[in-house]
């Protein structure tokens, strides 16, 4: 290569290293620019809040894997203001109460489920009151709300014949993953409810619906840990069209004609699917409520009961005093009414610390639908306002808040019902089972008669409850004072991290 060759060579590279720094630069300067421009911006609505190392991602992964993330929340948000920032995907956590009501409440115009929440899961929840915000939700709202917030005189005949199912399954003196049998109650009496046809899980060997919403939740529940780019990746797709070809077939074959009597031809006509029908709504917005119900009104109920029989077995000082109460007021056999149900004071104290200590939603996440500002939190001290840009997610810690031992006393977590007696509640920003302010669960009382009114009916039922393990082919009694507690899964939903094993005996 000659000198002229080489020249012109070397000028080239020059010139391409040149564009390609140039490039580099122009890139870096306007990630500065933007980082700038949000930072102005967030100090113009409010302080930051205690900022978390950039290590904290991968903490929450770790701590997710070892079923640990609720006990690891609460550790974080011990902090002046009890709102933190994580570095990296525009997170905010918080349980602090005044933030938690500006949220749910005061300020509740500001913040929704958001974009990238309903991308990834309408594929399961469709375009349902679980998903949507502002005009769709209210819409949403509309159709449920008259079936949803009140409960029928034939819900409680719905509810025991499914009860009774759920009996004769666990009467074999065998062994049970207690929250999958639970499961299958809570989605058979759903649907049952809702749709006027059962999905009688409990007595048929297909569980491929309740396999393919499990299924979903887990893939979704990881997809959001992503943000926008948890948009981009697929969901569970063999699930998505079991879910579907379901719901087709039981908007496709409802019928008042095939009911076997006048009673059950006018409950099938009030039930939501029947109402609705007959209103002339159009299929897709059918689906989209009959999946917000079903998806809605299953886990909170089988993972209540669930707990509560756990740690009734734990405490069984506590178990006594309620079949006590349960043998006073309702007798041996007889379902209880619901005067009965509301009467049963020690039972509420029940529930209630299970619904404390055990939440089903550990944590809820809202999205910021504008700029705005959180009421306190931020700064040094953690008393001023927090800057909250669009498109911020805000992870509010309600497990975390229902275990503050500055709110529930030094026993925070300890299981102890009779913090409850007489009639004693906390304040009411203090304690979330079923959300508060503008989006509160819409089925919270229906739920809430489902779980006691089971409790009831398997306490009668069952003389001995007692909790096994396999070991082998060998099924052994647990000493409970010796066992390691249970941990908590989030997926979705916070349920038990590893199978419930009880054995029920008359």
């Amino acid at each position: 290569m000659d000198t002229q060759e080489h020249g012109y060579v070397w000028g080239v590279y020059l010139n391409t290293t040149s564009l390609a720094l140039t490039f580099i630069l122009l890139c870096i300067s306007t990630l500065v620019f933007r980082t700038n421009a949000k930072s102005n911006r967030q100090s113009k609505l409010g302080a930051r809040a205690f900022p978390l190392g950039f290590g904290v991602t991968l903490q929450l992964v770790r701590q997710l894997r070892a079923n640990t993330v609720l006990e690891w929340t609460q550790k974080v948000l011990n902090v002046p203001g009890r709102t933190v920032e994580v570095p990296i995907g525009g997170i905010v956590m918080t349980d602090n109460t005044e933030n938690i009501r500006a949220i749910m409440s005061t300020q509740s115009d500001c913040f929704g489920k958001g974009e990238t929440y309903h991308k990834i899961w309408s594929s399961l929840m469709r375009d349902s009151i679980l998903t949507t915000d502002g005009h769709a939700w209210q819409v949403n709202r509309n159709h449920l709300v008259a079936h949803t917030a009140k409960i029928r005189p034939t819900d409680y005949a719905v509810t025991d014949r499914h009860a009774q199912n759920l009996i004769r399954v666990l009467s074999d003196g065998m062994p049970h993953d207690t929250l999958d049998q639970l499961n299958r109650f809570a989605i058979d009496v759903v649907s049952d409810i809702f749709y006027g046809s059962s999905t009688n899980t409990l007595l048929t060997n297909d569980q491929s619906l309740r396999d393919a919403i499990q299924r979903h939740k887990n893939v979704n529940t990881w997809r959001l840990l992503f943000g926008k780019i948890g948009t981009l990746m697929p969901p569970d797709r063999e699930a998505c069209d079991v879910i579907e070809k379901y719901l087709d077939h039981v908007v496709d074959t409802f019928s008042l004609e095939d009911s076997e009597s006048q009673e059950e031809h006018d409950r099938k006509a009030q039930t939501l699917l029947g109402v609705l029908s007959a209103q002339g709504v159009s299929k897709k917005v059918l689906k989209d409520q009959l999946v917000a119900v079903l998806v809605g009104g299953r886990d909170s109920v089988a993972i209540a009961v669930t707990w509560a029989l756990y740690e009734l077995v734990r405490h069984p000082e506590t178990l006594r005093e309620l079949r006590a109460e349960l043998s006073k007021i309702v007798g041996p056999s007889d379902p209880p009414s619901s005067s009965q149900l509301e009467g049963l004071e020690f039972l509420n104290s029940v529930v209630q610390e299970t619904m404390r200590v055990h939440s089903s939603v550990g944590m809820n996440v809202r999205s910021a639908l504008k700029d705005t500002s959180l009421p306190t939190g931020g700064g040094l001290t953690g008393t001023s306002p927090v800057g909250i840009l669009a498109g911020t997610s805000v992870v509010l810690g309600l497990d975390s808040l229902h275990h503050r031992t500055d709110i529930f006393g030094p026993d925070a977590d300890v299981y102890r019902p009779h913090r409850w007696d007489n009639h004693w509640k906390p304040d009411t920003w203090t304690y979330f089972p079923f959300n508060r302010g503008a989006r509160p669960c819409l089925g919270k009382n229906l739920a809430l008669m489902e779980v006691k009114f089971v409790l009831c009916r398997l306490l009668q039922a069952f003389g001995s409850i007692e909790m096994v393990e396999k070991i082998g082919d060998e099924v052994v009694t647990v000493n409970i004072d010796k066992r390691e507690k249970i941990r908590t899964k989030m997926a979705f939903n916070t349920k038990p991290a590893e199978p419930v094993w009880l054995r029920f005996r008359r």
